[in-house]
């Protein structure tokens, strides 16, 4: 049985579709080991090529960056010997002119010179002028995830990617992952102009929208997914809505929207791999999400090979004192402007490209099961993200190792305040978003 100091990637993801993928990825599966103290994930374990990976995925019903950093935080106790992580699964695409995402391409986060390659498009302040500016900034991942980035860069400049290669073999392996693997067709992907709405029907799907609002865009020559680097933005907020996808994307180069990565990068140096399932307007449906979730754990999975075992050996601990911490990248704050009659929402169980969330959506469309308050100007009160982690979902008195040395409880002390912290900022948001709600509706 492979030792628990044996595993040295922690792979996470958020829904059950996207589990399955980074299931069916893995050349071998390990055996479970024993659960440890109040660590409430169930792992998924085994290996890629050399690496030993412990998969994790997040509890259902809840999505977010504050669960995320939960199951993050409570992976790295149960393993010590971790080296990075991989946050893996779908996200809402924002096409843009120098990008043409489509659905089913994948989506990787890569920093540049004013961000660390994940910005929190919620936290922030809302000015006068009802401009949201980002306050701080997240880390990077670590050099060996870059290194291994622009060495899949360059080899995919003369060779194709072996994304297709390893959906294949899972399928010849598990024949019921056949529809999950198979790209839905161009006939499937329709962007419609950002400020279309869509169409309700009982079918959720958009065959009630009208033709003449899609976007005209020239045919690929292949139906292979394109890989895509630069910015992703992450928050508690459902983006769903095209004209304030295409602002952001205009003014901060998004290219793709997700919920989870924000509350990782500080804590868990990871890289961010998403595949495109919708364009995070109001057409979302669940179509694509099998398919964009087996195309980013397909490139996780080329991605881990291109790193090599040796390198690993040398890279620190995520936990260890002296080991690597992400330099955090300067000037990471910026402005979000919404247009004048958006909304940040604290709509209860919005339908969102995951599940239901309890934290708020974007959504300007007042057909789109909004009160009539959802047309002024974003509120601070119900807009800034919380620290949200359910207090259901973590333990005050967490002990995350009841065993090992002394570097070990100052870690287990730290997590506990970490814990404690986060479930203090939850309580105080749930109580702005009562209030919030009452001012709404009573």
């Amino acid at each position: 049985m492979t030792r628990r100091e044996e595993y040295h990637v922690g792979w996470i993801c958020a829904v059950p579709s996207e589990l399955a993928a980074a299931a069916c990825m893995l050349d071998r599966e390990h055996p479970q080991l024993p659960r440890r103290l109040n660590d409430n994930n169930i792992y998924k374990l085994g290996s890629i090529g050399p690496h030993n990976i412990a998969i994790a995925c997040l509890p259902a019903g809840t999505i977010g960056t504050g669960p995320a950093a939960v199951a993050a935080q409570q992976m790295r106790a149960s393993f010590p010997a971790l080296k990075f992580g991989l946050m893996v699964g779908i996200g809402g695409g924002a096409p843009g002119q120098n990008h043409d995402i489509r659905l089913g391409d994948i989506v990787v986060s890569e920093p540049d010179r004013t961000s660390g390659g994940v910005i929190q498009y919620d936290h922030g302040r809302v000015l006068a002028d009802g401009t949201l500016e980002r306050l701080g900034s997240l880390d990077r991942p670590p050099p060996i995830l870059l290194n291994a980035l622009n060495h899949l860069k360059a080899e995919h400049s003369y060779q194709d990617s072996k994304v297709r290669e390893y959906l294949d073999a899972s399928m010849a392996r598990f024949p019921r992952r056949r529809d999950a693997c198979t790209c839905p067709g161009a006939h499937a992907d329709r962007l419609f102009k950002a400020a279309y709405v869509h169409q309700d029907n009982p079918n959720n799907d958009c065959r009630t929208c009208s033709a003449e609002e899609i976007v005209p865009r020239m045919p690929r020559v292949s139906e292979e997914p394109v890989i895509h680097y630069g910015l992703i933005a992450s928050g508690n907020l459902v983006m769903k809505d095209g004209v304030t996808r295409d602002q952001l994307q205009q003014t901060h180069h998004i290219l793709c929207f997700e919920m989870e990565a924000a509350g990782l990068m500080n804590d868990f140096p990871c890289l961010v791999i998403r595949g495109i399932c919708d364009y995070s307007d109001s057409h979302k449906n669940n179509r694509w999400q099998e398919y964009a979730a087996a195309v980013a754990a397909a490139y996780a999975k080329e991605l881990l090979l291109v790193v090599p075992a040796e390198q690993m050996d040398s890279t620190p601990d995520v936990d260890s004192g002296t080991g690597h911490r992400p330099q955090s990248v300067t000037n990471g704050g910026g402005r979000f402007t919404f247009n004048n009659h958006g909304t940040v929402g604290t709509q209860i169980g919005e339908q969102t490209t995951h599940g239901p969330t309890y934290f708020g959506t974007v959504n300007n469309h007042p057909t789109q099961h909004h009160s009539r308050a959802n047309h002024q100007r974003p509120r601070v009160k119900s807009q800034r993200p919380p620290s949200e982690q359910d207090p259901s979902e973590a333990r005050v008195g967490w002990d995350p190792l009841n065993e090992g040395d002394g570097m070990t409880a100052k870690l287990a002390e730290r997590d506990k305040r970490l814990v404690q912290q986060r479930m203090d900022e939850h309580a105080q948001f749930r109580e702005r978003v009562k209030t919030d709600m009452r001012s709404k509706f009573f």
